[in-house]
């Protein structure tokens, strides 16, 4: 029981360090274009983060290397809107 405890405390700090890692190399990137951000979500899309900035809300990847800016839409949302 103790080493299974133990291990799910292990495993659980190692992934919160790579959140941080992830959040780490979005502001780096943003910083480079002179974005400030303000607070780092998870998105509803694998793989990115919602990035609420000064100037509104970007789409980036986990590794900071990609920005979509605009609206995330499901396209259940959009069957029914038709």
């Amino acid at each position: 029981m103790k080493k299974g405890l133990m291990m799910f405390t292990l495993l659980a700090a190692a992934f919160s360090g790579l959140a941080h890692a992830d959040d780490a190399a979005i502001k780096q990137s943003l910083a480079k274009l002179g974005v400030q951000s303000t607070d780092i979500q998870p998105a509803p899309v694998a793989g990115m983060k919602t990035v609420l900035t000064n100037s509104g809300v970007l789409y980036v990847t986990d590794d900071g290397k990609h920005i979509i800016q605009g609206r995330c839409t499901t396209l259940a949302a959009l069957s029914r809107s038709t």
